[in-house]
C-alpha cells in the first residue's frame, strides 16, 4: 500500500491547519525557547473559530485540536531524531511514527517550525514591518510571503511565538491569534496518557484495512494530501 505523504500543521494554515513537510532532518530550536502551553484561535472566512493549543517542552511539541478531538505530538531524541503519534482521544487509538517511518515517507519537519510554528529560516526571509506592543508583549511586525502565500506576522521574541499570523488573502485567508499562553508545569504540560490509547504501528496499517478506524485515518489522510497538491 502507498502511502500520499501526509502533511502537518501553515501549507501550515491552508484548509487544515498542517505543516508541509520541509528539510531532510530536523534542526535545533534556540537553546532560549522557553517551555509553554500556548491557546491559539484559528479563523477563516465562513468558518467557525477553531482551537490549536500548543504545548511546547524541551525534547516534546504537542498541537492539540480540540474541535477535531485529535493531537500531533513530537518527540526529539538527543540525537535530534523525530518520532511522530497521532493521537485520537475519541476513538481510544494513536498511530505512532518512527524516524525510519517519517524517513520513508519524507515527512521531516524541522524542529523550530513545529516549537514555533513559524521557523527561522522562514523569520529571516520576513521583512521588517515597525513593532507594536500586545497584551502587554513586544511584537516584531514582518510582512513578505510565507510557504508560498502572502504573509503578515507580529512575531513574540521572548516567546519564540506569534502573536498574530495571517497566511493568504481573501476567501482563502487565514488567521493564528495567540488567545493565551502560560509557563508550563508538570500538570499543565502533561502528556495525554498514552495507556489509554491503543497504539497502531505506521508500518503495520496497509495490514489492518478491516480496521474501521484505519480506513478513517487512511481516507483523512489521502484527503489531506490531495488538499495539499491541490493547493499547490
Amino acid at each position: 500500500m502507498r502511502h500520499g505523504r501526509p502533511i502537518f500543521a501553515l501549507a501550515l494554515l491552508l484548509s487544515c491547519w498542517r505543516l508541509a513537510p520541509t528539510r531532510a532532518r530536523a534542526e535545533e530550536a534556540p537553546e532560549s525557547t522557553p517551555a509553554v502551553l500556548a491557546t491559539y484561535a484559528i479563523e477563516r472566512p465562513g468558518q467557525p473559530s477553531e482551537q490549536l493549543v500548543l504545548v511546547r517542552t524541551g525534547d516534546r511539541v504537542e498541537h492539540r485540536f480540540a474541535q477535531r478531538g485529535t493531537a500531533e505530538l513530537w518527540r526529539r531524541d538527543p540525537r535530534g531524531e523525530l518520532e511522530h503519534v497521532k493521537a485520537y482521544p475519541g476513538d481510544g487509538k494513536s498511530v505512532h511514527y518512527t524516524a525510519g517511518d517519517l524517513r520513508t515517507i519524507a515527512l521531516a519537519p524541522s524542529w523550530d517550525e513545529l516549537a514555533s510554528l513559524v521557523g527561522a529560516r522562514e523569520l529571516r526571509d520576513l521583512k521588517q514591518a515597525g513593532s507594536r506592543r500586545l497584551a502587554g508583549r513586544a511584537a516584531r511586525l514582518l510582512r513578505g510571503t510565507l510557504r508560498g502565500q502572502p504573509a503578515e506576522l507580529a512575531w513574540l521574541d521572548a516567546l519564540s511565538l506569534p502573536a498574530y499570523l495571517r497566511l493568504g488573502t481573501g476567501a482563502q485567508r487565514t488567521v493564528l491569534r495567540l488567545v493565551d499562553v502560560r509557563p508550563c508545569t508538570d500538570e499543565l504540560c502533561a502528556e495525554y496518557d498514552a495507556r489509554a490509547l491503543r497504539s497502531i504501528e505506521f508500518a503495520d496499517l496497509g495490514d489492518m484495512e478491516y480496521d474501521p478506524f484505519v480506513r478513517r485515518f487512511l481516507a483523512r489522510e489521502a484527503r489531506s494530501h490531495g488538499a495539499h497538491a491541490h493547493a499547490h
